[in-house]
């Protein structure tokens, strides 16, 4: 289980940097998790944004 989600970083340099500046600017930022299964899509609350490109779990 995912406890906080990164900016994204990683797969975007360029959406980590916009990402960050927007969430400085005011734009409220709601990490959603999911999880998965054959029949459905199971809602797992919200999470933390976490301010590096590190795993948290």
């Amino acid at each position: 289980m995912c406890r906080a989600l990164p900016p994204g970083d990683r797969a975007d340099p360029r959406y980590g940097e916009l990402f960050r500046e927007a969430s400085k600017a005011g734009v409220e930022v709601l990490p959603c998790a999911f999880s998965f299964e054959i029949d459905r899509i199971l809602w797992e609350g919200q999470r933390p944004v976490q301010s590096s490109q590190s795993a948290i779990r």
